[in-house]
């Protein structure tokens, strides 16, 4: 969809030379290191200016780099314009009086993408865990067989299983022998070959242990390796590891993604299609700007970028228009302005340069007072980012739609308790005894993200002389390995000889499948696919509670919501009656008055909203995505906003007797920061397009900031239409998919968006917290993480979020930056209490159990800095859950 990538590689190569011998008079062979000469310089000396001007856009570090020639061979013609638009595939156009060189094709988004059912999820389903529809379709009779040392053939399938089989097993079927000390040779199964082929599924184990660098576990062996013992094998891979006949396996048509000629196909559909390029329509008439501008560059040697070109329209003609960024950074190639030439009509070059980049001007929406128009030379005249994120959500719920049958494949596994039948095989060097087994599956059962990857801690000196020598030998082996191989390798594999001896090591289980070919007699004609699943993901999911079991309400804080002064009553009743340690109250003004004169032992905090637009004026400026709806969140940098928000916390601080203010809802989705991880320690912070971050499959739903006057003010700052960025890391669709195609993915630029937005919510903070004076300041952040308990409830890994609550220094910057996050797997990144910070072990949208939160984030020992939120019930709700039985929970 790009031509940039091309450019400098081609032109280095050949174009210098070509272009050098017809400039400067050099020998027929040999290293020149003299003249040198840039794309900008070889175009204008192979360009005839009879045919008019040329125009190229090109990114101006390689427009502009000059490079000495490298050799000029004798007898070799030289580069012409032909050649080199044979070798980029670009094409010349007439446009007004420009040649413009560009790509022959442009890419154009589907707008309407029919909704993906069920059976194109089933037809067309990714490449991952193929084996689940088959196995998911199994009877406990079939689950034996497949499971015994003979396995399961194609007579013993219905069939509809059948065809399920057939994408398990490889059409053509071709694999490679590698006997030991032997020629490897290759194997095609003939069509009976082929169907005599059966399919196992077994346990294999495995053992782990700690790296001495890192300290993390790692297995490094498993029960069927035999290193440094000779190592025969079979594969479905050559010896350069690329699948001989598992990439047959899924016809093109049948792939849920591709490429091709025509496009990019997305569960069937063509989702970007490649068109004939031609010119669009333009928010601003072309023909209408007639003041003439210069194309001459302002220095030597460098040619005219596309802002400069911009600013002298913006001079000439009063017209306020700017480029996208990555487009601004671009340099114009021009060829035949000499004289007054160089001087042309402002429309009629923008005309020419949107059709080089196959782009348009598109006109902003006014905003309030500021209605003078604005313009932004870029892709279309709908945002880019609203075509990518209207293909996304289309993308994302067929992903859904995918998952959830992956998801109900493991279900109706897990219901058959096929690990009733599956077993380990009978040479399987290390298989744990049925004890050791039973303590392995407690453990995954009770922490799935630990035990259930890295196995259980037992001592080495426990297992049976023949393991303990097993492992030995297989540490021996890896340790001499990463001595001679060194670097990154020895600090991530290091697992010294002597820890293992005396030590701990890890063990576990995974369930593999394997083919039994017939008639072969390597390995007894067991060739492994690839690793199935964790033994821990096929044990039967625990019935979930009909209720959650809320913790000792003594000691901790109560949170709680009133309308009126006798509701804020009766929540200093109830907190009370808790034994709460303080209540934090959601409640008018004139309730907390009476509450705090009344009650004296209770420490009261009120709860501020400062964006929520029912605290707003009459008509409170309401944000917007970037489809235009309306958010349940005001512009935090609106002045109305501003001044609504000052007013009430003036009101709140005001209360006498307050011990502090909570601040809830300071960062909107939207607001919090771009989507950043930090793969160490497994975390992430901020929000994208990532279903990490927690948003829903279309995070531009949710994702508020796009009102006219953002759009406005960021382009006129950072020279990009908000509304063409594309955020988050992980999208497939269109030019996100490539780092060099003018509009695409930038995440530097995304970054620069999110935290503009984010420096908006800082600023009104700063602004409203002189109101408050001295009280002490809280500010409520949110972390996304994964649930042991729903896991174990529900069978599959589940996110839950929990609340929590930071204190804001005075004279502090808010500690915005990290007040979203989240993390994979084990971890639940709260703050820790040292700081002063609070968690919500019961929230609103909180789903685990208060046990799970407390014991995971160590907060068991500071009742006071845990919260009970229960400002979502009403106080008739919460009367109840306190009148009912105590829990055991402390």
């Amino acid at each position: 969809m790009s031509r940039f990538a091309l450019l400098a590689a081609l032109f280095l190569c050949t174009a210098f030379a070509a272009s050098a011998q017809e400039t400067t008079k050099l020998p027929a062979t040999g290293k020149i290191t003299e003249p040198t000469i840039s794309q900008a310089e070889w175009m204008a000396s192979v360009w005839n200016p009879k045919k008019g001007i040329l125009l190229y856009v090109m990114k101006a570090d390689d427009a502009n780099r000059r490079s000495p020639v490298e050799k000029v061979v004798e007898g070799e013609d030289p580069m012409t314009l032909a050649d080199y638009l044979d070798n980029t595939g670009d094409v010349l156009r007439r446009v007004g009086p420009f040649t413009v060189m560009t790509g022959e094709t442009q890419s154009v988004y589907n707008p309407r993408p029919v909704p993906v059912t069920p059976a194109d999820a089933a037809r067309l389903g990714n490449d991952f865990s193929e084996e689940l529809p088959l196995f998911g379709s199994l009877t406990k009779s079939q689950w034996r067989a497949i499971a015994s040392p003979g396995g399961m053939g194609f007579g013993d399938l219905s069939p509809d299983q059948r065809e399920l089989w057939e994408t398990l097993v490889p059409n053509p079927f071709v694999y490679t022998r590698n006997p030991a000390g032997g020629e490897a040779s290759v194997r095609v199964l003939s069509e009976t070959e082929r169907h005599a082929v059966r399919l196992r599924v077994k346990l294999e184990a495995r053992i782990g242990g700690k790296s001495a660098a890192s300290g993390k576990v790692i297995t490094y062996t498993w029960g069927k390796l035999a290193y440094p013992e000779p190592n025969e094998s079979i594969s479905l891979m050559d010896e350069k590891g690329e699948y001989l006949a598992r990439t047959k396996r899924r016809p093109d048509a049948l792939n849920h993604h591709r490429l091709d000629e025509s496009g990019q196909w997305e569960w069937g559909q063509l989702i970007v299609a490649e068109r004939p390029a031609r010119a669009k329509t333009s928010d601003l008439r072309y023909e209408n700007l007639l003041a003439s501008v210069s194309l001459r560059a302002p220095e030597t040697n460098r040619c005219l970028t596309v802002r400069e070109l911009l600013a002298r329209v913006r001079e000439v003609t009063g017209v306020e228009i700017y480029a996208h960024k990555r487009l601004a950074d671009c340099a114009l190639i021009t060829a035949g302005i000499s004289g007054n030439r160089a001087w042309q009509p402002s429309g009629r070059v923008l005309e020419a340069i949107a059709y080089a980049i196959h782009g348009t001007v598109r006109r902003l929406p006014a905003s309030g007072g500021d209605t003078k128009p604005v313009y932004v030379l870029t892709r279309d005249r709908e945002p880019t980012a609203l075509q990518h994120a209207r293909s996304e959500a289309w993308y994302g719920a067929a992903q859904h739609l995918a998952s959830n049958q992956h998801g109900e494949n493991r279900k109706r596994i897990v219901a058959q308790n096929p690990l009733a039948f599956v077993t380990f095989d009978a040479d399987d060097q290390l298989k744990p005894s049925p004890e050791l087994m039973k303590r392995y599956a407690d453990a995954a059962r009770r922490d799935p993200f630990v035990a259930g990857r890295e196995g259980v801690p037992i001592k080495r000196t426990e297992l049976p002389p023949s393991e303990q020598r097993f492992i030995t030998a297989q540490a021996a082996f890896w340790n001499k390995y990463v001595s001679e191989k060194g670097g990154e390798d020895a600090a991530e594999y290091a697992v010294k000889l002597g820890n293992l001896s005396t030590e701990t090591v890890w063990i576990g289980a995974e369930i593999n499948w394997s083919y039994y070919l017939p008639d072969e007699p390597l390995r007894n004609g067991n060739l492994q696919d690839s690793l199935g699943t964790r033994y821990a993901e096929w044990l039967p999911a625990e019935p979930e509670p009909a209720a959650m079991q809320t913790p000792d309400h003594r000691g901790r804080v109560l949170m709680l919501t009133a309308a009126n002064e006798a509701e804020a009553g009766k929540a200093v009743s109830l907190a009370i009656q808790a034994g709460a340690s303080a209540l934090w109250l959601d409640a008018p003004t004139n309730a907390l008055k009476v509450v705090t004169q009344t009650t004296k032992s209770l420490p009261v905090w009120a709860v501020f909203h400062p964006l929520r637009t029912r605290d707003a004026p009459d008509d409170p400026p309401r944000d917007r995505n970037i489809y235009g709806a309306l958010a349940p969140s005001a512009v935090p940098d609106d002045p109305r906003t501003v001044r609504a928000a000052r007013e009430q916390a003036r009101r709140i601080a005001a209360v006498p007797g307050l011990a502090g203010i909570i601040w809830a809802g300071v960062l909107p989705s939207g607001y919090r920061g771009l989507y950043a991880q930090d793969e160490e320690a497994g975390t992430w912070t901020g929000e994208g397009e990532s279903g990490n971050s927690g948003i829903a499959a279309d995070a531009f739903v949710t994702q508020w900031g796009y009102t006219p006057g953002h759009r406005r003010a960021f382009l006129r700052t950072w020279e990009a239409d908000p509304s063409d960025i594309l955020l988050g890391r992980y999208g497939t669709i269109g030019e996100a998919r490539g780092e060099e195609a003018l509009f695409a993915r930038d995440l530097d630029l995304a970054a620069e968006w999110m935290r503009w937005k984010r420096d908006r919510c800082a600023d009104l903070l700063r602004v409203v917290r002189t109101e408050t004076g001295k009280l002490p300041i809280l500010l409520g952040g949110e972390v996304v993480f994964e649930s042991i308990a729903l896991r174990q409830w529900q069978g599959e890994e589940q996110s839950d979020r929990v609340s929590y609550f930071v204190p804001w220094k005075p004279d502090a910057d808010p500690p915005l930056t990290d007040l979203y996050r989240g993390a994979w797997h084990e971890s639940l990144p709260v703050p820790d209490a040292k700081t002063g910070a609070y968690l919500a072990v019961v929230g609103g949208t909180t789903r685990t159990p208060p046990s799970e939160i407390i014991e995971r984030t160590k907060r068991g020992g500071t009742p006071g800095l845990t919260v009970i939120d229960w400002s979502r019930r009403t106080l008739t709700e919460v009367q109840a859950e306190l009148t009912a039985q105590p829990s055991a929970i402390p």
